[in-house]
Formats: C-alpha cells, structure tokens, sequence
C-alpha cells in the first residue's frame, strides 16, 4: 500500500468514526427527547452548528422554564387543552400515560412523536395569537439581556428567542405545531396540570358495515319461487 493509499484510508476511517458518532448522539437524542428534527431547526444550524447543539439548548431552555419567574407564567390553559382531548381512547390514553411518565418538559417518546404533533396542530391555533407572541418576544429580549454573563442559560435563552423570531416572520410557512417553544409550553401546560386518567375503553370491533358516504352493497335479488 502506497503512502497515498494509506492516507486515503485513514479519511475514509476517520469520516467513518465522526458518523458512528453522530449517529449516537441522534439515537440519544432521539430516545429522550420530544425534539425531533424538522424545519424550524434547520433554520437554527446557522447559530448552533448542528441540530444536536440545538436540542441541548432546549433542554436547558426546559429547565429554565421550571426556575425563572417571567418563563414560569409561559403556559396555556389547561382546561382548555383537555377539553379536546379524549382520555379514554386508547391512544390518546396511552399517549398521556407516557407523557405523565417524565417530568421533562423536553419528553415523550418517539412512538407518541406523530400523535402530538397532530394534536398540537388541532389545538394550537386557538391558542397563539399575535398579542401573546409579542408578549413573549419582549420577555425574551430582556431575558438575554439578563442571562450574557451566563453562556449555558444565554444560549438556551437565544434559542427560545429565534424560536419566537420564527414564528412571528415564517408563521405562514411553517405550522405551529413544529414550533418548539410552543411545543415545550403546550408539554409545560399538561405536566403541570396532570389529570386522573380513566381505564382506557375497548377498542370497537371492525366491522364490514361500508363507511359513510358509502353506498351499501344492493342485496342480491330473491330466488324466483318454485
């Protein structure tokens, strides 16, 4: 083997071992985190490098929103989300028993991943308004201003900010339910207000009855009389 040779190996190895890496670190986050990657975030890589970096911003964002009195007041109406969510089925019960699982503001598991998008997607809208993002923008620029002695707690602060910055000029194309910051504040809202869930109920038994808007199938007609 020629030395060229060789130092093309050691690239190709190299470029090996910084993907196992990062395929570890994505299984990592992926298996503890809500924050799964989507279109906002790549919106951040310009700021934080990577997604990775991204996500641990969050999750010190998520711990802030438990100690800082001005993020503590970032929460929606509980009654209010409940009210959409039906408890006793099945999925949706499993769903929050997971939810309920872990504290964190920045978990669920992934196999719930979809479940909530969709439920945030239904819910949210009724529940972010111009006057509330403006609201949290200006908490979030007096909060950095606070935190630029604190590198940990800036940058999670940062992240929050961008995300807000988000909204309030990509709103039109980017749904509210991939938001994290709305994301964490719609987790804040039920894991601080947690409910007493009933046994989930039976699921219905499938049947061959034709879907509405279906016409049924015409009976055949009768056998002619002997």
């Amino acid at each position: 083997m020629t030395k060229n040779d060789k130092a093309q190996a050691r690239k190709r190895q190299e470029r090996a071992m910084k993907k196992r890496g990062k395929d570890v670190v994505r299984h990592r986050t992926r298996s503890s985190t809500i924050l799964s990657e989507n279109t906002i975030q790549h919106q951040m890589l310009g700021e934080f490098g990577s997604v990775e970096n991204f996500i641990r911003n969050m999750r010190r964002l998520g711990e802030l929103f438990r100690e800082d009195e001005g993020l503590k007041t970032l929460r929606f109406d509980a009654p209010a989300i409940y009210a959409k969510l039906d408890l006793a089925e099945p999925k949706t019960n499993a769903a929050l028993r997971d939810f309920y699982s872990n504290d964190d503001f920045t978990y669920y598991a992934e196999e719930h991943e979809e479940f909530w998008k969709e439920r945030r997607g239904e819910i949210l809208p009724d529940l972010v308004n111009d006057e509330r993002a403006n609201e949290i923008e200006r908490m979030f620029k007096v909060l950095m201003q606070k935190k630029k002695g604190f590198k940990k707690d800036y940058r999670a602060v940062l992240a929050g900010h961008l995300l807000i910055q988000s909204h309030q000029l990509a709103r039109t194309e980017t749904p509210i339910a991939e938001n994290n910051l709305w994301e964490m504040m719609f987790n804040a809202t039920l894991k601080e207000n947690k409910v007493e869930l009933p046994e989930p109920r039976a699921e219905e038994p499938k049947t061959d009855e034709p879907a509405a808007g279906e016409a049924a199938p015409e009976a055949s007609d009768p056998p002619p009389a002997q």
